[in-house]
């Protein structure tokens, strides 16, 4: 009984670690509070497989969860590059152009295209924020949860709304144990 329990929480675990283990190379995580809402992002991209298509000077901070595009660009040079799929969809709500922007370019677009600092250097660092003074979750149609988006070479980028945060691997296991020990004392009895 022992060798079984051991066996099936081992097999538990080694999913549960499958399934952790793909991480975002950019997390975007909005939050809420009394003066607004925020989305702070850190991370890098890895830009083999992405085709650069353009550059430009922007200074825009918007937001559109329908779309997946978050954009904050604080008066920057950008270089667009293009992603194979669309952004996955964080709210229902339409554009705001309202926020303010900090930190490095980071844009996704809805073409679908991500922005970045004209002359990143694949790997490298980025963080920033840009804030939404006087709204809320539902004035932006924002909902809760994680929305990863895949850019086709591996690297990801994932929304994280409010206190939706992924439970660590090893946490999660621990929520399996109990029903890898029931499902061993069944099958014994059986």
């Amino acid at each position: 009984m022992i060798k079984t329990v051991v066996r099936t929480a081992a097999s538990l675990a080694s999913a549960i670690a499958l399934l952790g283990s793909a991480n975002a190379a950019v997390e975007v995580v909005i939050t809420e509070s009394g003066g607004g809402v925020t989305a702070t992002y850190s991370g890098s991209i890895d830009l083999t497989g992405l085709a650069e298509f353009g550059s430009d000077t922007q200074d825009r901070a918007q937001i559109g969860p329908v779309s997946g595009f978050v954009i904050s660009i604080p008066n920057a040079d950008v270089t667009f590059w293009r992603v194979p799929d669309p952004w996955t969809p964080f709210g229902t709500g339409g554009g705001v152009s309202t926020g303010s922007a900090s930190g490095d370019a980071f844009a996704l677009f809805t073409d679908p295209a991500l922005g970045l600092p004209t002359g990143y250097v694949s790997g490298s660092a980025l963080s920033g924020m840009v804030t939404f003074a006087g709204e809320t979750f539902a004035s932006l149609g924002i909902s809760l949860g994680v929305f990863t988006s895949d850019l086709g070479n591996g690297d990801s980028v994932s929304v994280i709304v409010g206190d939706a945060a992924p439970v660590p691997v090893p946490a999660a296991a621990l929520l399996f144990a109990p029903a890898a020990l029931a499902f061993a004392r069944r099958r014994k009895a059986a």
